[in-house]
């Protein structure tokens, strides 16, 4: 038998086997993109190509694709080493690497659903199973989940939630830090030490600038500018010309640092200001 009839035999044989399928089963995500892990990982790429095009050519959306995956740990295990072999063989490759972007963008149209946040923000003080549940979930948001942490920490009456919420925005890390400096000069001096806590622990220099002003600024207790120059302390600053804090700052965005970008591989990112009003 030639290449191409081996080949032909190999679609048509797929094709049978899909329709051998349960109909209920074959709009079943789930079950669609168990099949295409199961032959990607048997090296039948003909056979995984027909479930993956079945998968992407149904109505499903990328967030409910990346939903299938979240709601079920071991399938989204074995769809991680599916990708990996499926890079690997070249029938398969160019379909496998669509599935693979299309769950990635629902992945993060997932995390960055407000709804998603504020859930994950009242696991943050239940049992352990859901703490750890709510970090990621968070984690996984990033600088899309901090407006809300911020509410929380702002408006918030219950101090444990209150240090849980400064711990996520800590492990946030990067991210947390343009968000809380644009908010740093509108809360009152309770809260402007707590966010002049998390910057000092978060410690990257980009705070320095936003940092020196409140310590420089008149308008506030005693306490509060010295916890503005004790977290500048800890990010690295160095006491200088506010403005040309500010003027390095502007040149470093200028420049499109990327310790500075968010998401440095997505065409857009976020500009930060604060509304006390929102």
């Amino acid at each position: 038998m030639s290449k191409i009839a081996c080949r032909r035999h190999a679609v048509a044989t797929a094709v049978t086997l899909l329709l051998a399928v349960p109909a209920s089963a074959q709009n079943d995500p789930a079950t669609l993109l168990a099949e295409f892990i199961h032959y990607t990982k048997i090296a039948k790429p003909e056979l995984a190509a027909a479930f993956c095009q079945q998968l992407l050519q149904s109505s499903i959306t990328d967030a409910q694709l990346a939903e299938v995956l979240s709601e079920n740990r071991t399938l989204a295990l074995r769809f991680e080493e599916a990708i990996g072999a499926a890079h690997n063989l070249a029938d398969l490759e160019a379909i496998a690497g669509e599935l693979e972007r299309r769950i990635t963008e629902g992945q993060l149209a997932l995390a960055r659903d407000p709804e998603r946040i504020e859930k994950a923000i009242t696991m943050l003080i239940g049992t352990q199973r859901m703490k750890l549940h709510g970090q990621r979930q968070l984690d996984a948001a990033g600088e899309y989940g901090v407006p809300r942490l911020t509410l929380v920490i702002t408006e918030g009456k219950d101090e444990r939630m209150r240090t849980a919420v400064g711990e996520v925005l800590v492990n946030i890390g990067r991210q947390s830090v343009a968000p809380l400096c644009a908010a740093l000069p509108h809360l009152d001096n309770r809260n402007q030490r707590f966010v002049c806590t998390l910057l000092g622990r978060i410690q990257l220099p980009q705070a320095a600038p936003y940092l020196l002003e409140l310590a420089d600024t008149d308008v506030v207790a005693a306490a509060t500018r010295e916890s503005a120059m004790r977290a500048f302390r800890n990010v690295g600053g160095v006491k200088r010309n506010l403005s040309e804090l500010y003027t390095d700052l502007g040149q470093q965005y200028f420049n499109e640092a990327e310790s500075l970008v968010a998401y440095p591989f997505e065409q857009t990112n976020n500009i930060w200001s604060y509304d006390p009003l929102y």
